[in-house]
């Protein structure tokens, strides 16, 4: 179980990340905000816990730009007894739980056990609808025993429309999600993209004449097809 820890170096974090390797996780620190998110955005996790009672960068910003990037991921934001409006906050933007910094590290493991329970459509990291299984760990997707890895972006976007089959995404929210909140609203990289995937999932099964699994819905956005 890979985990994204975002906190200081010092010796609470090296009890932390020692408590959470016996608990069975395979934990990432990083203690720079920017280096955090490129983590978060390029490496599939399991789960992210986020200290937002230390000094340095805002946490709280840190947490924001996590969700604009992905909104499934579980996160538990770690918070200052004497701080309760900050974790509202994180509540609002996202978080999943919340603990005092320090933590009792056997309870934030339970914790996070908890939060990654409560994901209905995942089981030991695999995403499946429609005959396509998407792998989180390997970035692989398969289907009738052909296999494809997909770059990080179709990665990402194709997981988010999995994971809402059934339910039509706007161009907007694509671009929240996968791309982030700062990217150009105006910009045909939602369009370009899901051509590639549609593209990259057709390679599955060449002899497959079905219309593609990713649907257009005019002038709303996409839908990822749920079986009839």
């Amino acid at each position: 179980m890979k985990l994204l820890l975002k906190t200081k170096n010092g010796q609470g974090a090296i009890l932390i990340r020692e408590g959470l390797v016996e608990h069975g996780f395979k934990v990432t620190q990083c203690d720079d905000a920017a280096a955090c998110v490129a983590m978060f955005l390029w490496e599939p996790w399991c789960a992210v816990v986020l200290d937002i009672a230390l000094p340095g960068p805002d946490g709280l910003a840190v947490l924001a730009r996590l969700r604009a990037r992905n909104s499934l991921t579980p996160v538990i934001v770690l918070r200052a007894d004497n701080q309760p409006q900050d974790c509202i906050e994180a509540l609002h933007l996202g978080a999943d739980d919340h603990m005092a910094s320090p933590p009792i590290v056997d309870e934030l493991a339970a914790r996070l056990g908890a939060v990654m329970r409560r994901l209905p459509v995942v089981r030991n990291n695999l995403v499946q609808v429609q005959g396509i299984t998407l792998n989180r760990i390997t970035r692989q997707v398969s289907s009738r025993g052909r296999k494809v890895v997909l770059p990080a972006r179709e990665f990402c976007l194709l997981e988010y429309l999995m994971r809402s089959a059934g339910q039509v995404l706007t161009r907007q929210q694509l671009l929240k999600h996968v791309w982030g909140r700062d990217f150009d609203p105006m910009s045909n990289v939602v369009s370009v993209t899901v051509k590639r995937l549609r593209d990259s999932l057709a390679a599955l099964d060449p002899l497959d004449a079905s219309p593609s699994p990713i649907e257009s819905c005019r002038g709303a956005g996409y839908r990822f097809r749920r079986a009839a």
